[in-house]
């Protein structure tokens, strides 16, 4: 059965460019998703969208500000190790627990969509995918487990993993009792396409939040703040785990046509039978067996975005949604 699914990746405040463009995919095309995957502020966006909160989306990323969402540390705090991160992320747990209220809650955990939140835990450095919906079939990548979302508390906790960068932000221990620490998904998969091409999706609608490499512009003058230098590190990270992403997928892609083209081939030059040729390909050492080819529906902004991403300011967002919709209306052509 073919499925549609949506991939958001990680970018903070960049969210606003996701949100404006799934305001066109869902208000202009009708879009309706299977599988929903994010990591990051692609966490918050993946969760709201499966409770059906388009609404409470829009009035998130185009009103809140910086200090609803982190809060800094003190010099004194961070050297005498009171704490472990440059920022306390109080205020945005406060923001998710108030936001997300029972009934939101009570819509995704008994919605049949699949949803996939990323996270990385410290301890194993294995990706973990916190999931509602359906239940999951494996993923192909071996150092990746899934972790079934049971109440609203797990929820709460679970979406706060998925946002914290680490040092910026403190680590989460998602299970309470256990000693596992979760992290920001970006650290190895800042657009989760795997594992919803893992759960059967055919067809994928990517929003990532950073432009091409190359439309990537210089930084003028000296980074002298610490902050600046491992946020503009960490982006730059992310960045090429995401391009390795897409990379991956469309070489997979393009190598599963060309089996494809081959089949064909050897049917009309050589005497085989459709089931001999199949056979031969259905063997345990064929590396892509099982796999089909997707269609991948990429947007992203052709620049970069005005804003680090720990930058909450209601007009740069409303201006990001803007660039969003805009962007989903050029990639995916007008509603006809």
């Amino acid at each position: 059965m073919a499925k549609t699914a949506l991939v958001v990746s990680g970018g903070g405040s960049k969210g606003a460019f996701a949100v404006g463009a799934l305001q066109y995919m869902i208000e202009e095309r009708h879009l309706e998703f299977d599988i929903v995957s994010g990591t990051s502020t692609g966490a918050v966006i993946a969760t709201l969208l499966i409770a059906g909160e388009l609404t409470l989306l829009d009035e998130i990323y185009s009103k809140i500000t910086t200090k609803e969402v982190l809060k800094r540390n003190s010099l004194w705090a961070i050297v005498s190790r009171r704490v472990r991160s440059w920022y306390s992320t109080e205020p945005l747990e406060e923001l998710i627990d108030r936001r997300l209220t029972q009934e939101i809650a009570d819509k995704v955990l008994g919605s049949r969509k699949q949803m996939f939140l990323t996270t990385v835990c410290l301890q194993t450095g294995s990706i973990v995918y916190f999931q509602t919906g359906r239940p999951s079939g494996q993923s192909h990548e071996p150092a990746s487990k899934v972790v079934r979302i049971k109440d609203r508390a797990h929820l709460v906790r679970a979406i706060l993993a998925s946002t914290n960068q680490p040092v910026l932000m403190p680590p989460v221990q998602v299970e309470p009792r256990h000693v596992a620490e979760y992290v920001d998904g970006g650290v190895r998969e800042y657009a989760p396409i795997q594992i919803v091409v893992d759960n059967g999706a055919t067809e994928i609608y990517a929003v990532v939040l950073s432009p091409e490499p190359t439309a990537r512009k210089p930084k003028k003058g000296k980074s002298r703040k610490i902050e600046k230098i491992l946020l503009r590190t960490i982006d730059l990270l992310s960045e090429e785990v995401g391009e390795n992403d897409l990379r991956i997928r469309q070489r997979d892609n393009q190598f599963l046509r060309f089996l494809d083209m081959l089949k064909e081939r050897m049917l009309q030059l050589c005497e085989f039978t459709p089931a001999e040729v199949n056979g031969l390909f259905e063997d345990d050492r064929n590396p892509v067996r099982g796999m089909r080819p997707v269609t991948l529906h990429l947007i992203r902004p052709r620049t970069e975005l005005p804003t680090d991403g720990l930058e909450f300011d209601p007009k740069i967002m409303k201006r990001m949604m803007k660039m969003g919709r805009e962007e989903a209306e050029r990639v995916l052509g007008k509603q006809p």
